[in-house]
C-alpha cells in the first residue's frame, strides 16, 4: 500500500490568511470608495473608472487621483514579496 501523504495544515492555513491579507490590501481603495459612497451607489462605478483612468474618463489627466487608486496595488506587490521572503527564510513546520 502507498503511504498516505501528510497534509500541510498549518502552513496551508497561514498561507491562505496571508494571501487574503494581500488581496485586502490591493482592493482597499475600491472598498474605501464603496463604503464612502454607500448612500449613492450610482456614483461608485464613475469614481472607480475615474481613478483607474487617471481622470481621463472625464477629459483631464489627474496624476494624483490615479496614483491614489493604484498605490494599494503596489503595496500589495511589496507585501507579497516580503511574505515570500519570510516564508523562505522562516518556514512553518
Amino acid at each position: 500500500m502507498a503511504k498516505k501523504k501528510k497534509g500541510r495544515r498549518k502552513q496551508g492555513m497561514v498561507s491562505k490568511l496571508i494571501n487574503l491579507g494581500g488581496i485586502a490590501i490591493g482592493l482597499s481603495r475600491i472598498l474605501e470608495i464603496i463604503f464612502n459612497n454607500i448612500s449613492a451607489p450610482a456614483d461608485i462605478p464613475k469614481i472607480i473608472i475615474r481613478g483607474a483612468s487617471f481622470g481621463l474618463a472625464e477629459g483631464s489627466f489627474n496624476m494624483q487621483e490615479g496614483l491614489r487608486f493604484y498605490a494599494p496595488l503596489a503595496g500589495a506587490v511589496g507585501y507579497r514579496m516580503f511574505t515570500k521572503f519570510l516564508f523562505k527564510r522562516f518556514p512553518i513546520r
